[in-house]
């Protein structure tokens, strides 16, 4: 994390010399006032965005908008010296980078009083790299420096650009890895485990059946056998008969065991299958998987919600007719209550309306809007959906 203490700007930009504190300031707003009497401008070209694009002229080579060259005040004169240096902290280190303009392109880089600079600029840059691994001008117009009107801003970003943005600045996407390979890891041991208690299950149940069969028998040689001169055959078949019983309990005991055994673990294979799609963050691979849960368990109590997520994954990307469809298969789609409801019947609505179906659109945003005055649905998007409709 970087944390400013002071800018220097001096003979940049709009700037003559300027020192700025910035030190344990926390976010900070920046306004502007023109004081030149010939321009009607109340606040631009007051020097605004020249003050952040230094700092990322610094760190970075480049300001804000891309420019690297012509940034020398043109009013300097014969004052021929222009650069910009930013002092920051890093971790517990601390820093201080100075990149002059004029009299030739140079870069300093004091890292704890010490200067570590390379013997030329391009030396220099490579180790401010190493410093600042990924640090680039459109980072830092995304988080750290947000200024007016620009197009990289972080609420600007799709999910998965959020997602992707958050992950390498927290360096935590080695961690979403390795999180997917461990959850890869056990769904394989389980799958194995299920192939396993399925094999058993056919041999206990080709058992059960064959000793079904056998005791049938016993018990027809056994009617024949009922005749007073035939006492010492009945006992021996009663006996033989009693054993099978007893394995045939056996068995059937096995069989239970083994049912039960085959529910827990398909239990928790798809308890797996779900919690994966929230822990991995991976749109594609949360549908993929949600996909297979729908086609491989369609009465499981997960795959309502499973649709709904497919549903809206099919309108994020803007297949309509895929999305409809998938709303369509939403098992008491109607009955939805609650804020993630109203934005899929919402959502519902959009999708007809995306591909020109506009009667319906309308009927479904009409939908939306006496769900929403009826308190079934959050009305936050009510006044949309009175213009759509």
């Amino acid at each position: 994390m970087l944390n400013f203490k002071t800018v220097i700007l001096h003979n940049f930009g709009s700037y003559g010399h300027a020192e700025t504190n910035l030190e344990n300031k926390g976010i900070c707003l920046v306004s502007g006032r023109n004081l030149y009497k010939k321009d009607n401008a109340l606040s631009n070209g007051s020097g605004k965005s020249f003050l952040w694009s230094g700092i990322c002229f610094a760190l970075t080579g480049e300001t804000i908008s891309g420019l690297k060259s012509n940034l020398k005040n043109i009013n300097a004169g014969e004052e021929s010296t222009s650069y910009v240096t930013v002092e920051f902290t890093s971790e517990k280190d601390s820093y201080v980078i100075t990149r002059h303009i004029a009299p030739k392109s140079d870069l300093k880089i004091i890292k704890n009083d010490v200067d570590i600079s390379g013997k030329g600029i391009r030396e220099s840059e490579k180790k401010l790299g190493e410093v600042l691994p990924d640090l680039t001008k459109d980072l830092i117009a995304s988080t750290i420096i947000i200024g007016q009107g620009m197009p990289n801003k972080f609420s600007s970003f799709s999910p998965s650009g959020r997602k992707d943005l958050l992950e390498k600045l927290t360096k935590s996407d080695f961690m979403v890895e390795d999180i997917r390979q461990r959850v890869t890891t056990r769904m394989t041991e389980l799958q194995r485990q299920v192939r396993d208690c399925e094999d058993s299950l056919l041999i206990h149940k080709t058992q059960n059946k064959s000793i079904e069969n056998t005791l049938k028998v016993k018990e027809a040689e056994l009617a024949k056998a009922v005749k007073p001169d035939f006492t010492a055959q009945l006992e021996d078949t009663r006996v033989a008969l009693e054993k099978l019983k007893e394995k045939l309990t056996e068995v059937t005991t096995n069989i239970a065991d083994r049912d039960k055994a085959y529910t827990e673990l398909h239990s928790e294979l798809l308890k797996i299958l779900e919690s994966s799609n929230a822990e991995t963050s991976e749109e594609k691979e949360a549908y993929e998987l949600r996909m297979k849960l729908v086609k491989n368990f369609p009465d499981n109590g997960l795959v309502p919600k499973a649709w709904l997520r497919i549903a809206e994954y099919h309108f994020m990307n803007r297949k309509f007719r895929d999305a409809i469809s998938a709303y369509n298969k939403v098992t008491g789609f109607q009955n939805l209550t609650g804020k993630e409801a109203a934005l899929a019947m919402y959502h519902l609505a959009e999708s007809y309306y995306n591909i020109a179906e506009f009667e319906t659109a309308a009927v479904k945003y009409f939908d939306y809007i006496v769900g929403a005055d009826a308190g079934k649905y959050p009305s936050d998007l009510r006044a949309e959906a009175m213009d759509f409709m």
